[in-house]
């Protein structure tokens, strides 16, 4: 099968979904299928613009080829916002030289960033390449837009959202999300042909991405890193992830704050995002509160190993559109997590049938802090959550298993667009 992906993002760039779809399209190719990627020079920090892939390059025995960067994508505010927004009339434009030029695909595959607009382009290029189209849902908009406040619902912009993003679902021959939350939810608004549940997994970390000091740190296994002054009885508790305004971190740190009066707990904040700078002023200069940077995942995974415990923090009803994959990376370093999500979500659900850790169904400053002193009276029980978590992940949720997802969707695709005819695709 002829394979087109089309995403801002590709490995050495720094987003999880960059190296993500390395390793899955390599996955593909070791399985028989051509597989192309249009990306654009790395891109989403300002520090990857020090990386120069090619432009065009085998990866892998993956054909990739990449826009230039655009004049000013560094910039921040609305520039940044326009440069992020113009791959996708490149996109097109290449699309349609490329069918002029004689080129043929039979898949084409896309996620969904920038919010709706990707799933439109993509939606777009399968109609120019007669192709079938694969819709990989990270997240759903404008669902999760309206609930996060980013847009009003009923205005003319989530208007627009739902009409565009509802004929991308229903013209999708496969609509992947992240868990039966989200697989529901895409459902209300209209319909695929075909959706499967297809989850996140460790990331591979790949040579170029690795610092000369960096040890990997094998699933399941962890090596001491120091926590600031914490010391060998204090629970030490990582986020790491993108600090954003969707995880709700104020009310867990405000609450961690006040636990820490009686038990010995340890947080590490690892990443960049929006809600940065208002987290580090809440924390004010707390000795129980370190915060680092945004680091390679190779970097990443040691400090994150080096914890107790993997905090997953969404706002209420967001786990209906998004699945935290930071949870795959916890449970495949052997941590277990504490979770504040409701207790009806398959998140909460797997935590709770597993023991995999904990739930924070109660969001108040006050609770939170209870449930964290209540952790410390139970430190003893630590070696057997670690243990379930590295079991669990070994047994269901390790990256073979999930490459093997894939290539089990893609071979399916396969076969049913070599059983029918090439009818013009419809727009629902």
């Amino acid at each position: 099968m002829k394979i087109l992906i089309l995403y801002r993002h590709f490995w050495p760039d720094s987003p999880p979904y960059a190296a993500m779809l390395r390793s899955i399209a390599a996955h593909l190719v070791a399985a028989g299928h051509e597989v192309t990627i249009w990306a654009e020079m790395p891109v989403y920090k300002q520090s990857d613009g020090d990386l120069s892939p090619p432009r065009r390059e085998v990866l892998d025995g993956i054909q990739v080829e990449r826009f230039r960067r655009l004049p000013l994508w560094h910039r921040s505010g609305f520039v940044r916002t326009l440069a992020k927004l113009a791959y996708v009339p490149r996109i097109i434009a290449k699309a349609l030289t490329a069918k002029a030029a004689g080129y043929e695909f039979d898949l084409v595959w896309t996620a969904t960033i920038p919010p709706v607009l990707q799933g439109w382009c993509g939606r777009t290029v399968a109609r120019i390449f007669a192709a079938k189209f694969l819709y990989h849902c990270q997240d759903l908009y404008p669902e999760i837009a309206v609930q996060s406040g980013m847009i009003t619902e009923g205005g003319l912009l989530h208007r627009m959202g739902k009409a565009i993003e509802g004929k991308t679902r229903a013209s999708a021959d496969m609509l992947v999300t992240l868990s039966a939350d989200m697989e529901a939810t895409a459902a209300q608004l209209r319909s695929p042909r075909q959706s499967a549940i297809v989850n996140n997994f460790l990331l591979e970390s790949f040579s170029q991405q690795r610092s000369s000091s960096a040890k990997t740190v094998p699933s399941g296994h962890s090596q001491h890193i120091s926590s600031g002054d914490a010391d060998e009885s204090t629970i030490r508790i990582v986020f790491a992830g993108n600090v954003g305004r969707f995880q709700g971190l104020s009310q867990f740190v405000e609450g961690f704050l006040d636990a820490c009066e009686t038990t010995p707990l340890h947080l590490t904040i690892l990443g960049e995002g929006r809600a940065l700078d208002d987290l580090k002023r809440q924390a004010s200069g707390s000795p129980h509160i370190r915060f680092r940077n945004h680091l390679p995942f190779s970097d990443a995974a040691a400090v994150i190993a080096a914890h107790d415990f993997g905090l997953v923090a969404l706002e209420p009803e967001l786990y209906r559109y998004a699945y935290p994959s930071k949870t795959l990376t916890y449970f495949g370093l052997g941590l277990p997590v504490l979770a504040m999500v409701e207790p009806e979500s398959e998140l909460a659900r797997l935590i709770e049938a597993n023991g995999l850790g904990s739930v924070f169904p109660a969001r108040s400053p006050k609770n939170i802090a209870a449930a964290l002193c209540q952790l410390g009276r139970g430190a003893d029980a630590l070696p057997v959550l670690k243990a379930n978590a590295a079991r669990h992940y070994a047994e269901r949720l390790a990256t073979p298993a999930r490459l093997n997802d894939w290539g089990t969707l893609i071979n399916g695709l396969s076969a049913n667009r070599a059983a029918e005819p090439s009818p013009e695709r419809r727009e629902e």
